[in-house]
């Protein structure tokens, strides 16, 4: 990118890149917040990534959009990004995360296990049955 080539110019301070950084930041966050969720999710794999990250960089959707982009994108990477930012961001509730224990994605599934059980603060009801779940990416 154009930013790249004024770093690596050394032309401008630190403190003026990183002026230019916020520029640019401030403006995609801008346009990211005027997108719908339902255009992201039509979004090829590169541009849904980085509008996640964008997203989830700072709590920019109500929790509402946010299950709403987990329940639509089927891409595991982008998946991790956006239930961290649930994670992150809404705290859902204990019965929220036994909804995501349920879901079709190993990996929601398994990240719903570490949260939950950091959450709790060890073992609960309910969660041998899902360590001896016969899929092997669950346990």
């Amino acid at each position: 990118m154009a930013l790249n080539k004024v770093v690596i110019s050394e032309r401008r301070n630190s403190k003026e890149i990183q002026n230019i950084s916020k520029e640019i930041m401030d403006r995609i966050i801008q346009d990211v917040k005027m997108l719908s969720v339902n255009e992201i999710s039509k979004f090829d794999f590169e541009m849904r990534k980085n509008c996640y990250r964008i997203i989830f960089s700072d709590k920019i959707l109500d929790h509402r959009q946010a299950e709403y982009l987990l329940k639509m994108e089927k891409h595991t990477y982008c998946l991790s990004i956006i239930l961290a930012g649930i994670f992150r961001y809404y705290e859902p509730r204990i019965e929220e995360l036994d909804i995501y224990l349920n879901n079709k994605s190993a990996l929601v599934r398994r990240m719903t296990l570490e949260y939950k059980y950091s959450l709790m603060g060890g073992s609960w009801d309910g969660l041998e049955a899902n360590l001896l779940y016969p899929s092997f990416a669950r346990r």
